[in-house]
């Protein structure tokens, strides 16, 4: 089992990064392996045939995907999705593409040994571009009640996990330069203090021993029977 991470695909506009042309390591994925896209997962919205197609393209990929919201999601969709119980923490499951899987706000899951904070959400720098009710929607942002049940399962593990995934860091701490030390205690500090690990554009290999840039490229946050490693690539 491996777990990869990659950031935005907004619908059919970034998605061929995850070909096998452009990842050719995604063929030798299968179903026990996730992908976690970190927001801006983008579909449906509007239930064009392009849509369906870019949909079904992914439920046919080998692996299971994995997404939290951004603030480019059509969020009356998500909310119809039904919800269920899947490691450890409430999922919405795509009823016709089983593979594809919401990670809800706040929710603590138990993946493969690694215990994942989901937290989707952001505030749109679009927003004035764009129209309410079509393509923003003030869900964008998390409720009071969703932070405040996010701090008390975060109160449940003593504020420890391993792997912080989001959209986007809380807009105080952004530039804040210990999100990039190796130091297995410094993502229990971000989380402590409202921030997540950032990814946009990429996908991660992080290595607690060694935290490089590296170039782009689909990278495994977690490859099996390998111990936790840290490396952060954009």
């Amino acid at each position: 089992m491996s777990i990869w991470i990659s950031g935005d695909i907004h619908g059919s506009i970034d998605i061929k990064k995850l070909s096998y042309r452009r990842w050719p390591e995604g063929r030798m994925l299968t179903r026990d392996d996730q992908l976690i896209i970190c927001g801006d997962f983008g579909m449906p919205w509007s239930g064009s045939n392009e849509e369906k197609y870019w949909l079904d393209w992914l439920g046919d990929r080998p692996w299971t995907t994995l997404f939290v919201d951004g603030n480019h999601e059509c969020f009356p969709h998500l909310a119809e999705l039904p919800v269920s119980d899947r490691w450890g923490g409430r999922v919405q499951v795509y009823p016709d593409h089983p593979s594809i899987i919401h990670l809800m706000r706040g929710e603590i899951y138990d993946i493969d040994g690694a215990r994942i904070f989901a937290m989707g959400g952001a505030a749109s720098h679009d927003k004035q571009w764009r129209t309410p009710g079509w393509d923003w929607f003030p869900e964008e942002m998390p409720r009071v009640v969703e932070l405040c049940a996010a701090e008390e399962r975060l109160e449940t593990v003593g504020w420890q996990v391993d792997y912080v995934v989001s959209h986007c860091c809380a807009t105080r701490i952004i530039k804040v330069r210990f999100l990039l030390r190796a130091d297995t205690t410094c993502l229990s500090r971000v989380v402590r203090y409202g921030c997540c690990l950032l990814v946009v554009r990429a996908i991660v290999l992080v290595d607690r021993r060694s935290l490089r840039f590296c170039p782009s490229g689909v990278m495994p946050a977690r490859r099996e029977g390998s111990s936790r490693r840290y490396r952060v690539c954009q």
